[in-house]
């Protein structure tokens, strides 16, 4: 029986996904003068932003070390938080949150990918933050996903089994992050990755948007692949 739910925050529950790629672009660009394809950085999102940037430069044939890495990352997230003010939360989230935060017994944890001070900022802005009994952004794990470390402790403090959770999440690195902690998982396509590509990842079931998702389907959710 299922008896909470972890969201991913970037892409499933806000659309940061199109400011961020902005933010990415723009700093390589005019700061490092390195043109990247837009795919190439949206296939890597879901990991903590300075593996993005290290893969992406290694790609490029740069080696950074990790200071100059953690200097651009920082930048792309002034960047990003320009545009903090006016995050999109995306469709059906409010009324999914707010059902799970009724239903009686049901926990409800967010763990990001984000840092915490960036995290902080979106849900404050976004009215987000009071759905959540437990909240974790990559600062409170070594590893970050695709490593399983985030989901195994947000399970853990919200005192459940992973079996007994289910994720919510937007992209391949995050369905391999559920999948590798015995989470069961499920997706929208409102982030970085098709719906092909959720499916193709193991995702036990992918929904366009959140709107379609029924808290009176928990435990189908959790048992079947569709």
């Amino acid at each position: 029986m299922t008896k909470g739910i972890i969201f991913d925050m970037d892409g499933t529950l806000v659309e940061t996904t199109t400011p961020y790629l902005k933010a990415y672009i723009k700093i390589l660009k005019e700061e490092l003068g390195i043109d990247v394809d837009p795919k190439d950085v949206l296939s890597r999102f879901g990991q903590r932003s300075t593996n993005i940037m290290r893969s992406l430069l290694m790609a490029k044939g740069y080696d950074f070390d990790n200071e100059e890495i953690k200097q651009i990352v920082r930048n792309i997230r002034d960047e990003f938080m320009k545009t903090s003010d006016g995050l999109v939360v995306l469709p059906g989230v409010h009324e999914l949150l707010k059902a799970c935060s009724e239903r009686r017994g049901l926990k409800v944890g967010l763990a990001t990918s984000a840092r915490g001070n960036t995290a902080d900022v979106v849900l404050e802005n976004t009215g987000l933050r009071d759905y959540f009994n437990v909240v974790l952004t990559s600062d409170a794990v070594e590893n970050a996903k695709p490593d399983p470390a985030i989901f195994l402790k947000a399970a853990e403090e919200l005192g459940l089994a992973p079996a007994d959770c289910l994720v919510v999440e937007d992209t391949v690195v995050g369905i391999t992050a559920a999948k590798a902690a015995g989470i069961p998982v499920v997706a929208v396509a409102t982030g970085a990755c098709s719906e092909k590509e959720l499916k193709e990842a193991g995702a036990n079931r992918v929904f366009e948007t959140l709107k379609e998702f029924d808290l009176d389907k928990l435990d189908f959710y959790s048992q079947t692949s569709k």
